[in-house]
């Protein structure tokens, strides 16, 4: 038996005071102030969003983009929370044997509609004597703060208080005795109001949680209203109040590995031969992005090793892992850093992990030697394990960069005009004294440890049959941005990506036909694939879901040149230009068909496209003729009621200009869509007669005029946060411009919590591989989220959310990028992320360099539901 009253005078000696408010404090008992609400936003309210962009081409032609439209309906949501709010010992002494204690919650209905809310009147207690229990309630005036009537008692089984309003608290006293015996110094004396799982001493994970299973006496939980409102969900809590009170901090190895890649040309000019080097870079950081964990020393997890595959055991290695990228072979056998050994597998990263099954459970494990394969071709992965490592030794949490591995592939297989190659590297060990042996894993292209998530939660668990080290760049994303590798947002690693530059053919016909000035353009595939990229101008505000109700129109000058082939060369006469049919550019191209016209569907009916000759200073001649395009049986075709456009004989080495000109009709073709011309020059034929026009001629070049309307595509996506700001009611939608209005989030916020809306913009025009050839580059792009409703005039504006909610801080955007911020009457407030709950009305993202082809970035901000 316990017997404090000893010291209990010590209570007015100097400096106790604040030492027991510590003391309060460390054991839990004075908790974190939850969200503290003003009046809720009403049910059904809704929340508009729809984000905008400028930008210019390179000839300084300004451009508009709209985003898809992400509307939220603020739905009826059940919400509650209880926080603790102190121990009083009635006696006014110290917590001892027989004590009556009062422990005061305050539960509070944070839905945004009244509500009942069940309390239970026997809570879960520790030291205390049941038997002496007693549970009360009062409502507090929610304009007044004053205590409304009387305390009425709960009974044993617990009572429902009935229509709670929006963000009103009950006040709830528990008054309870300590035991009589039983109790020893040290002991926890304590009481839990509701049951919101196994870890009811958290205040941050216990509040506002999804009520599953069957409804129990001793929880803090809402109760469904019939008929209206009716909750799809219901929420519940727990608060608890302890003297004295430890908690308890998780050990967490945060692992970062990260990849940077180098690419050198080889002996030839193709692209099958270069050498691309990476270097993986491994860290355990010292800081943790959660407070839920600490930083703790990275050991090792089990692995198949062996010096060959037949003497393969389990072993406990820390292993950095890196799958040979397609398109490449391993070029030599890396040379492994001090206290580490270089490891090979020849399974493929299709069907097998580089942890073991009897670790994960899941499919085989792949092998790991020791000795490298005579023939390196036949590596799939190669890796580095600690040659130190195990689960008593392995990487300390220092902070800083631990080692770095450098590994070199050679492009093999790849077209002799190049491609791109795609590689994530992955790192494997497991926590020192972490209870589960849960192995820790960590992906390359982001800097967030052990594949941790952005704000700091635990990200998704480790999926063997997923997440197997093979690049995936659809699933994984791509590093956007190759000067600042490893800056990928988002759960995942982001791939890792080198561009591969080769040659392909020359014209050897008679004719060279390209964009303007230059003829003898090569594109991806060969001399008939070379292309100039232009853009129409959708109209402001274009919704990317809807045809576009206006015509659309885009001009192109292209040149034609008789280079003087073969050992007599000649003029060429009666050469004629004119568009045709994807079909018909791709049998005319006479290789294997690789899709780089489109298909015929691709074009419009009824679009128009018009060759006109220019002289020699630019100026249109009366030589011009007007296409019209139909589709028959799938099958397109240009015709014309005009005389084709005849250049005439072309001399050798001479050069003649001519204008392209094509028309979408009004409401035929969507926002953000490429649509190949093939403009096809020969030497015609029959340049007079009725068959007059391409027929199959052997003396031809295509080049290709391809059409955008608009080329930097905006996709908006939202997701919903708990009022902590980190657990994740609904994750990124993951919107599309061909969707994205309303359904999307089935998870609609309640007052207090946070809606993220995150921005991923594109340009999606062709990149500039071959030569020659004309590319569409974004400058001065500047993304703007702007709040401020406008129903009608020039200024129009849909949005509603600024109306209904709060900035919070978390402004993120992709590097490059200069933040501007704005109040609701549209005054600048500067360039840094403003404290949660300034007057924002608008963000503007401006990107200062220009945005080349393929090209991506991010633009996220955080508001909080009034």
């Amino acid at each position: 038996m316990s017997n404090l009253k000893k010291k209990r005078n010590d209570r007015n000696s100097p400096g106790y005071r604040p030492l027991m408010i510590a003391a309060l404090v460390a054991s839990g008992i004075l908790q974190p102030l939850l969200p503290v609400l003003a009046a809720g936003t009403a049910a059904a309210t809704g929340i508009s969003n729809t984000a905008t962009a400028t930008y210019k081409d390179d000839a300084g032609t300004d451009f508009n983009a709209t985003s898809n439209t992400v509307d939220i309906k603020v739905a009826p949501i059940a919400g509650v929370t209880v926080k603790a709010d102190g121990i009083t010992d009635v006696n006014g002494g110290a917590l001892e044997v027989s004590d009556q204690a009062i422990y005061k919650f305050d539960v509070t209905n944070v839905g945004n509609t009244p509500e009942d809310i069940f309390i239970p009147g026997t809570p879960t207690t520790t030291g205390i004597d049941t038997t002496t229990i007693a549970v009360t309630y009062q409502l507090v005036n929610p304009s007044t703060g004053a205590l409304i009537g009387s305390p009425t008692t709960v009974p044993a089984g617990g009572a429902i208080i009935p229509g709670v309003l929006a963000d009103q608290v009950v006040k709830v006293t528990v008054t309870a005795n300590v035991k009589a015996t039983g109790v020893s110094v040290g002991d926890p004396v304590s009481v839990t109001l509701g049951n919101a799982g196994t870890n009811n001493n958290d205040p941050l994970t216990t509040q506002n949680i999804v009520k599953t299973g069957t409804a129990t006496t001793d929880e803090v939980r809402t109760v469904t209203l019939s008929p209206t409102p009716t909750y799809t969900i219901n929420k519940e809590a727990s608060a608890f109040q302890s003297l004295p009170f430890a908690s308890k901090v998780t050990p967490q190895a945060f692992a970062v590995i990260k990849k940077t890649a180098a690419s050198t040309p080889g002996a030839t000019s193709a692209g099958n031969d270069d050498t691309i080097n990476y270097n993986l870079n491994l860290s355990v950081l010292n800081s943790s992005p959660n407070g839920s964990y600490s930083p703790a020393e990275l050991v090792g997890t089990n692995i198949k090793l062996g010096a060959t595959a037949g003497a393969a055991t389990t072993q406990s290695k820390i292993l950095v892992s890196d799958a040979i990228p397609a398109g490449t072979v391993l070029k030599e056998a890396p040379a492994a850093p001090t206290n580490w050994t270089t490891v090979y597998s020849i399974d493929s990263v299709d069907a097998t992990i580089p942890i073991s099954s009897t670790e994960l459970g899941a499919l085989p494990a792949a092998t790991w030697t020791t000795t490298a394969p005579a023939d390196l071709k036949t590596v799939k992965r190669v890796g580095f394990i600690l040659a130190a490592s195990s689960n008593t030794a392995g990487i300390p949490t220092t902070g800083s960069t631990a080692v770095d591995f450098p590994i070199s592939v050679i492009t093999s297989g790849l077209p002799n005009n190049g491609g791109k190659v795609y590689n994530i590297a992955q790192a494997f060990g497991q926590t020192k004294n972490e209870a589960t042996n849960k192995v820790v894993v960590d992906e390359s292209g982001d800097s967030t440890p052990s594949n941790f998530n952005d704000d700091g939660s635990v990200g998704p668990v480790y999926d063997p049959k997923t997440d197997t080290g093979k690049a995936d760049p659809t699933n994984q994303g791509v590093d956007g941005d190759p000067l600042n590798p490893n800056t990928g947002i988002g759960p995942k690693g982001e791939d890792t990506v080198s561009n591969i530059t080769g040659t392909v053919a020359a014209a050897v016909d008679g004719l060279l036909n390209g964009p303007n000035g230059t003829p003898a353009a090569v594109g991806p595939t060969d001399a008939n694939d070379d292309f100039t990229n232009a853009s129409t101008q959708p109209p402001a505000g274009q919704s990317p879901i809807s045809s576009i109700t206006t015509a659309q129109i885009a001009s192109f000058k292209n040149t034609v040149k008789n280079p003087g082939l073969g050992t007599t060369p000649t003029a060429v006469a009666d050469v004629t230009v004119q568009p045709i049919a994807p079909s018909k550019a791709e049998a005319s191209d006479g290789i294997t068909p690789t899709g780089q016209y489109g298909l015929d569907t691709d074009i419009p009916v009824g679009t128009t496209v018009t060759i006109t000759e220019l002289n020699s200073l630019g100026v249109a001649t009366s030589k011009t003729a007007t296409y019209t395009y139909a589709v028959t049986a799938g099958v397109g075709s240009f015709t014309t009621t005009d005389t084709p456009v005849n250049l005439g004989t072309v001399a050798v080495n001479g050069v003649v200009n001519y204008k392209t000109v094509v028309n979408f009709p009004a409401g035929s073709i969507l926002p953000l869509k490429a649509v190949s011309i093939p403009v096809v020059a020969f030497a015609d034929d029959n340049p007079g007669g009725a068959a007059a026009g391409f027929n199959g001629e052997t003396t031809n070049n295509i080049t290709i005029d391809r059409v955008y309307t608009g080329f930097m595509k905006l996709v908006k996506e939202a997701r919903v946060l708990d009022t902590d700001g980190t657990t994740v009611l609904q994750d990124w939608t993951d919107a599309t411009t061909s969707g994205g209005t309303g359904g999307l989030l089935t998870v609609k916020p309640a007052p207090g919590q946070f809606i993220e809306y995150r921005i991923r913009y594109q340009n999606i025009s062709a990149a500039a591989n071959g030569s020659g050839n004309v590319v569409l580059n974004a400058k001065q792009f500047t993304l703007t989220e702007d709040g401020v409703f406008v129903a009608t005039g020039p200024n129009a504006n849909p949005n509603t959310w600024a109306s209904v909610t709060t900035h919070q801080q978390n402004t993120i955007a992709s590097p490059g990028s200069t933040l501007s911020f704005f109040n609701t009457a549209g005054s600048t407030i500067g360039t840094t992320d403003p404290a949660n709950a300034t007057d924002v009305g608008k963000y503007q993202n401006t990107v200062t360099a220009p945005i080349a082809p393929g090209d991506q970035g991010t633009f996220q901000f955080r508001r909080l539901v009034k």
